[in-house]
C-alpha cells in the first residue's frame, strides 16, 4: 500500500488526547498535514501508512493539546510585579480596578499596547498556551496584528464601559460607539491569521455598563453570530451593586435584561448563589475559573458544583498582574486543586481527589475550548481538528521518575517542560526557542519601555 504524504509526523510520544474517550496512547504519533491533525495511534500505525517532510522525535516527552488560557488581560502585561511597587510608592485607593487597572490601560499608546502583546503572547506560548481568551482591552485592532505574529490563536473583544464615574474619559464610550467600534472590529479582523483570530462582544462588568448598553452588547453579539465576554460575581461590591440597583443578585439581573445566552462566558464567578449555580445550568453559561486571583482577591469559586451542573469550564491567568505574576496554567491547574480540595474536600475526610487529574487537564484544553465555542476545532487531539500541539520534556530532575502521564502533565509538569508548539500545524517554539519572535529583541524593547509607561501612568496617578 502507497503510504499518504504529510507534512509533520510527531511521533515515540506518550499522548493525551484529552478526548471525550479520554484515550492516551504510549509511544504514540500524530500526522499532520496542513493546518490539520489527519491520523494519529502508534507510532508503527503511522508509520506504516504515512511519510513526512518532516518528523518530530517525541522520544521522552508527553505530547498533548495546547493550553487554553480563558481569561487573559493583554493590556495588563506590564502590570506584572507592579502591584507591591504601588503600595510602597503611592497612595492608591480601592477599588484596585477603578484607580489602578483602568487608569493603566488608558495611560497606554498604541505601541505600548501592541508591545504588551507581544510580550504576552510571546510568553504564553513558552508555557504551553497555545489559545487565550481576552475579555476586553483598549484598542483591541493593537493586539490582533500580535496574534499574526506570534503565531498562537485568541478571541478579542473591546473594553466597554459607558457608566461610571472617576475613571479616565478616552475609556468610556457611548452605547453608539460599543456598538459600532464592535461590528468595525469584528468585520475588520474575525477569521484572519488563518482563522487564529476571533473577535468578541466585551461588557467589563455590571457596575460601568449601564442596562441599555447591556442590552446593545447582546444584541450586537447576536447580530454578528459571536460570544460575549464578561466578568461577573468577581467581588463583593459587585453584589451589592446589582442588589442595590435591581433587588437582584448578578447573574440573574442580567437575566433581568434578556442577556444570558449560551454565547457567554463569565470570568471568575466567583461569588455565585446556589440558584445563580442553577441559572448557569439552565443557560448554558460558561465559566472561566481564575484561581490565583480568586483564592487571593474574590472568593471561593464554587468549582465542584459546576462540574456536578456539568457547566463548561475552562482556566483563566486572568493576566499577569492578577495571577501572581506567571501565566503558566499547569501552576493554575495546581492552584485549582489545592485550593477547592481545602475548601470543599478536606472536612469530609473522604474523595480528597474529587477534582482529579482528568478534570483539571479538562479544563484546561477541551474544558476551555468548549468555554470558547471552539472545540469543533481546537481543545483535543482529533483527527480533523487543528495541530495545536505540545512537546513536554520530561528528562528534567524535578519530572523523574515518570509513571503516569494524566497524573504527571496535571500535578507534576510546569511551563519549563513545554520543548515544543505547534499551533495550526506550524512549529511557533522548538527546543524552547521561539520560531516566530527574536527573544531577545522582544526583551530589550520591554526594558526600553517599561519606566516610560510607569512614569506616564504614575503622572496620571499623581493627578487623579
Amino acid at each position: 500500500m502507497e503510504k499518504q504524504q504529510v507534512d509533520k509526523i510527531i511521533t515515540g510520544g506518550s499522548i493525551i488526547t484529552s478526548n471525550h474517550e479520554n484515550e492516551n496512547i504510549e509511544s504514540g504519533a500524530i500526522a499532520v498535514q496542513g493546518t490539520d491533525i489527519v491520523a494519529i495511534g502508534t507510532s508503527e500505525e503511522i508509520a506504516t501508512g504515512y511519510d513526512a517532510a518532516e518528523t518530530i522525535d517525541a522520544t521522552g516527552h508527553v505530547v498533548m493539546p495546547g493550553l487554553i488560557d480563558t481569561h487573559f488581560h493583554t493590556a495588563q502585561q506590564f502590570e506584572r510585579n507592579l502591584m507591591a511597587y504601588l503600595n510602597r510608592e503611592t497612595n492608591l485607593r480601592d477599588p484596585i480596578w477603578q484607580y489602578a487597572l483602568i487608569p493603566f490601560e488608558a495611560s497606554l499608546s498604541d505601541e505600548d499596547i501592541h508591545l504588551s502583546a507581544l510580550l504576552g503572547y510571546a510568553n504564553m506560548i513558552k508555557v504551553g498556551t497555545t489559545c487565550f481568551a481576552d475579555p476586553g482591552g483598549p484598542r483591541p485592532e493593537n493586539m490582533a496584528p500580535a496574534i499574526e505574529q506570534v503565531g498562537l490563536r485568541g478571541v478579542l473583544a473591546r473594553s466597554t464601559l459607558d457608566e461610571i464615574e472617576n475613571i479616565p474619559i478616552e475609556m468610556r464610550d457611548t452605547i453608539e460607539g460599543i456598538v459600532d467600534k464592535g461590528e468595525s472590529f469584528f468585520k475588520e479582523w474575525n477569521g484572519k491569521a488563518d482563522g487564529r483570530v476571533r473577535t468578541w462582544m466585551g461588557m467589563r462588568e455590571i457596575m460601568v455598563c449601564s442596562p441599555e448598553a447591556i442590552k446593545a452588547i447582546k444584541q450586537t453579539a447576536d447580530k454578528l453570530g459571536t460570544g460575549i465576554h464578561i466578568h461577573l460575581a468577581e467581588h463583593a461590591s459587585e453584589v451589592d451593586y446589582a442588589i442595590m440597583k435591581s433587588g437582584l443578585r448578578p447573574a440573574f439581573y442580567l437575566e433581568s435584561l434578556g442577556f444570558l445566552e449560551s454565547n457567554v462566558i463569565a470570568a471568575h464567578s466567583a461569588l455565585l448563589s446556589q440558584s445563580e449555580l442553577d441559572l448557569y445550568k439552565e443557560y448554558d453559561i460558561a465559566v472561566a475559573h481564575c484561581p490565583a486571583i480568586a483564592f487571593s482577591f474574590c472568593g471561593p469559586t464554587k468549582v465542584p458544583e459546576m462540574l456536578e451542573r456539568d457547566l463548561r469550564i475552562g482556566i483563566g491567568t486572568d493576566g499577569a498582574f492578577s495571577s501572581g505574576g506567571s501565566l503558566d496554567l499547569f501552576r493554575q491547574m495546581a492552584i485549582t486543586r489545592y485550593a477547592q480540595t481545602a475548601l470543599f474536600g478536606l472536612p469530609y475526610h473522604e474523595d480528597l481527589a474529587f477534582i482529579d487529574d482528568r478534570a483539571l487537564l479538562k479544563m484546561a484544553t477541551l474544558g476551555g475550548a468548549e468555554a470558547l465555542m471552539w472545540d469543533d476545532e481546537i481543545g483535543s487531539l482529533e483527527v480533523g481538528k487543528k495541530a495545536d500541539i505540545l512537546l513536554l520534556s520530561i528528562g528534567e530532575l524535578d519530572s523523574l521518575p515518570f509513571y503516569d502521564p494524566i497524573n504527571w502533565a496535571a500535578s507534576v509538569a510546569h511551563g519549563s517542560n513545554v520543548n515544543t508548539v505547534l499551533v495550526n500545524g506550524e512549529i511557533v517554539m522548538r527546543d524552547r526557542k521561539l520560531t516566530r519572535v527574536d527573544e531577545e529583541e522582544l526583551m530589550e524593547k520591554v526594558k526600553e519601555r517599561t519606566p516610560l509607561i510607569l512614569n506616564r501612568f504614575l503622572e496620571r496617578v499623581d493627578n487623579s
